[in-house]
């Protein structure tokens, strides 16, 4: 059960592995991790008010929406989707491998240490400024507002909202390493499978097969499935009723709110 509790972007081309046919912190010490001398997560565990969030789900499931009605109130640092591959403002040191890369206790080290600054609210000029299309016009204005952003979160004491759908299979690290309060978007997989058509994406299960990680500890049962997905990769129903099935499945078992009918509580919403 879960505890109390980046925009979806329509970019033309690969996204979120589709192609376009058109334990606690106090516990553990400290630890060098590539010659940082860092806490792996911090030394106390945040109270409800300080605790960040992480508002995941998969892709094309209202995540943006969420993320959005969360920041609305300016209490909250919107972070956006350090795990999207296309994200060159990532918080991260570089840009993820694969679509939903599975972070665990076996690959952290690469992790933990940038979204440990994240939440101390620390900035990394060097990396977001050779990661900025310096020949693009907009890619200057974005870090700048970036550094603006943290800058307005550190003084305002904001809270981390880490808004990924792509982190949804690393949900359960997010939890117990980084003490996020999780948000997990559910929705009908045919209204899923309708946006996925629309845009024309289809997805690619190669990025979670290549995973041996994440295919031994979350999607073990669903690897002949995902195998046969991928003999026919212009398919837009298949591949989107399975990527669909594969969230719902690891989040079954988490206590979920319906927003549907009710006031949902703080735990997980359906779209």
């Amino acid at each position: 059960m879960l505890p109390d509790c980046t925009s979806e972007a329509s970019t033309p081309g690969r996204y979120a592995g589709f192609r376009c046919r058109g334990s606690c912190a106090s516990d553990l010490p400290r630890t060098q991790l590539r010659g940082r001398s860092v806490d792996p997560v911090r030394r106390r565990r945040p109270g409800t008010a300080d605790q960040p969030i992480l508002v995941t789900g998969m892709h094309r499931s209202g995540t943006s929406w969420l993320g959005a009605m969360l920041s609305a109130g300016g209490e909250v640092l919107d972070v956006q989707e350090p795990l999207n591959v296309q994200n060159r403002q990532t918080i991260l040191r570089r840009r993820a491998k694969h679509w939903y890369s599975y972070i665990s206790a076996a690959n952290e080290w690469e992790h933990l240490p940038w979204y440990s600054d994240a939440l101390e609210y620390q900035i990394h000029p060097i990396h977001d400024i050779r990661r900025a299309r310096l020949v693009s016009p907009r890619d200057p204005l974005r870090v700048i507002e970036k550094w603006t952003r943290v800058a307005r979160a550190r003084r305002n004491s904001q809270r981390i909202l880490f808004k990924d759908p792509f982190a949804v299979f690393s949900a359960p690290w997010f939890i117990s390493r980084l003490h996020c309060s999780a948000v997990i978007s559910i929705r009908h997989p045919a209204a899923v499978v309708s946006s996925l058509k629309k845009l024309g994406y289809t997805f690619d299960f190669r990025e979670l097969l290549q995973q041996e990680t994440l295919m031994r500890d979350r999607l073990g049962p669903y690897r002949v499935d995902m195998q046969g997905a991928c003999e026919n990769p212009d398919d837009v129903v298949v591949p989107g009723r399975q990527s669909n099935s594969l969230t719902h499945g690891r989040t079954a078992r988490w206590s979920l709110a319906r927003a549907d009918i009710g006031v949902p509580a703080p735990r997980a919403i359906a779209a």
